[in-house]
């Protein structure tokens, strides 16, 4: 238990929008004699995830990307299309390194407490976090934390979006390392919206994410 439960800032949920977020108040001056507590229901240490974006400048996080690529192609049975993505380049993170290197930060921070536990309900009205490791007061308190109770979307079908990959390895050069295939849409569809993406890390080995729209999750299976 921390025995002192207020804090100016509470940041519920240590994933990447959480730690992006601590990773901001950290490089603003402003915050420096502000109490932040971040809240996460586990230890992020697995590379559970990969991490992509672009970007056409540099960041705080280029030190820790893996890989960048400047060509893209995307296609579908009958259309095929490479380019350049001058300005921007898209980039690649593996979340054990992201989380690493942003959780080392946080920990550095003198006004920053980090806290693993789950949490059982924010109230927003009256600026309480009630958690299985105690309650915490705050004057502002963000959320990342997905909750599907409080998503209301009537006006068009709600479809969830379905990611399963592989990082294969080939005998060949079989990939162009400087090129991503963003979309490759010349799967079979099936009534629905499917395609394909590559992610070469060297000529012989890349990441293979096979992606669809449906509107029910989909078991594993």
């Amino acid at each position: 238990m921390i025995s002192n439960n207020k804090y100016d800032y509470i940041i519920c949920g240590g994933g990447a929008s959480g730690l992006l977020l601590s990773s901001a108040l950290i490089s603003d001056s402003f915050f420096d004699d502000k109490k932040i507590l971040i809240i996460e229901k586990e230890a992020k240490v697995d590379n559970d995830k990969t991490l992509g974006f672009w970007d056409s400048k540099e960041t705080i996080l280029d030190e820790v990307v893996f890989k960048e690529w400047e060509y893209a192609e995307f296609k579908d049975s009958e259309f095929h299309n490479s380019f350049l993505l001058n300005p921007f380049k898209y980039k690649m993170i593996k979340s054990s390194k992201f989380y690493s290197h942003l959780g080392e930060k946080i920990s550095d921070a003198d006004n920053f407490t980090y806290l693993n536990a789950n949490i059982e309900n924010i109230d927003q009205e009256n600026k309480i976090v009630k958690t299985d490791n105690g309650e915490f007061q705050s004057s502002i308190i963000f959320s990342s934390i997905y909750d599907d109770k409080e998503i209301k979307f009537n006006k068009y079908p709600l479809l969830k979006q379905h990611f399963i990959g592989w990082t294969i390895e080939t005998k060949d050069q079989s990939f162009d390392d400087n090129k991503i295939t963003f979309m490759d849409f010349s799967v079979d569809q099936k009534n629905e919206i499917r395609f394909m993406y590559i992610l070469p890390f060297s000529k012989n080995k890349a990441l293979v994410e096979y992606t669809l729209f449906s509107s029910s999750v989909i078991d594993d299976e």
